[in-house]
């Protein structure tokens, strides 16, 4: 577990999360600063969770308001301000958007000599939600955004060995 806890992700996170959507999804984009421990976005409404296991257990896990998803899934699938957008589009959206910082975080880790393993993310959707860390986290940390004026966060934590 080591490995993980001794690269700082904080930074890194920050750049992966702005490339993204320099590169993705063309939306304005402001790093509102971080935060230790794990906390979703202030309304969170949809939550992606993607677990990881290998020299750590952890996740990585995006949180936002439905109005922020919706915009993210428009420009991300390139539609028009008039075209509808499906709910499952929205879910399929945040998923993919925690793939590829997911997948941009264990390329980080692997350089670093650090093994790790992705799920598939987990997608919740809800009105309010409301989220609590475990008792196992022995690392977590938040980056806070502003996305066209709309609350998303992202949060990666690491949980303690279960030995």
């Amino acid at each position: 577990m080591s490995g993980v806890l001794e690269i700082d992700l904080t930074d890194k996170l920050d750049a992966m999360v702005k490339e993204i959507f320099q590169t993705m999804i063309p939306l304005p984009i402001e790093s509102m600063g971080g935060k230790d421990g794990v906390h979703p976005a202030e309304g969170t409404e949809m939550l992606a969770i993607l677990g990881f296991t290998g020299t750590a257990t952890g996740s990585i896990a995006v949180s936002t308001t439905r109005e922020c998803a919706k915009m993210v899934t428009a420009a991300l699938l390139m539609m028009g301000p008039d075209e509808t957008i499906p709910e499952e589009d929205v879910a399929d959206a945040l998923g993919e958007f925690a793939n590829m910082v997911g997948g941009n975080l264990k390329n980080t880790a692997v350089e670093g000599g650090v093994k790790m393993d992705l799920a598939a993310p987990a997608i919740i959707d809800g009105q309010q939600i409301h989220t609590s860390p475990g008792s196992k986290i022995v690392r977590g940390f938040t980056r806070d955004y502003q996305v066209g004026g709309k609350p998303l966060s992202v949060s990666f934590s690491v949980e303690a060995n279960r030995d």
